[in-house]
């Protein structure tokens, strides 16, 4: 008898939030944000500062959906077994075409998020690097791509979904192909 063990999975999750109330309310409060070039965003616009507390989702008018938030953020610490974190910042990022994020995670954060407000059809996805390629020393692919062997994963975006992931996990963008490529991310933390 063969027994097959996945073992130290990661886990990822996603949710279609696009019919939640607050969707235009959160365009709108995007819209209207100011927001300044940032080193991890090319060709595009941020509200992230490192000096700030970033407190984007803490906005009165989309308390509604920041509240949904949450409650994904406690989907994903249940069936993760982890204990229940809290979003403690957020912050939007605005992508034109040609713009990327560089490969970085989020430090000093549990799960982390990113939510799709605006996601034209040519926008790039969000790009995973396995957090055991560094651990591989002399594996060589047999050209067949496997959840064993990939050294990099990429989740597809649309309008209105969230990703959640643990925050140690490497990710970025490659070079967008879209106008318009809107995220909020957040960070949660017990």
């Amino acid at each position: 008898m063969t027994e097959v063990y996945n073992v130290f999975p990661t886990l990822i999750m996603t949710f279609d939030l696009s019919s939640h109330p607050a969707n235009q309310r959160l365009i709108d409060l995007i819209e209207k944000t100011p927001s300044a070039t940032h080193a991890l965003v090319g060709n595009g616009t941020s509200t992230y500062k490192e000096s700030t507390g970033n407190t984007f989702l803490k906005n009165p008018t989309i308390i509604d959906f920041t509240s949904t938030l949450q409650d994904c953020v406690n989907q994903f610490t249940d069936q993760a077994g982890l204990q229940r974190c809290k979003i403690i910042n957020s912050w939007f990022n605005k992508m034109g075409k040609g713009g990327q994020t560089i490969i970085h995670r989020h430090e000093f954060s549990t799960i982390s998020g990113a939510y799709y407000p605006i996601w034209d059809k040519d926008c790039c996805n969000l790009r995973f690097r396995s957090p055991v390629a560094q651990c591989k020393m002399a594996e060589m692919s047999s050209g067949q791509n496997t959840i064993y062997n990939t050294n990099e994963q990429e989740i597809q975006g649309e309008a209105g979904k969230l990703i959640l992931f643990p925050s140690y996990l490497e990710h970025y963008t490659p070079k967008n192909n879209s106008d318009n490529r809107w995220v909020v991310s957040f960070n949660a933390l017990h």
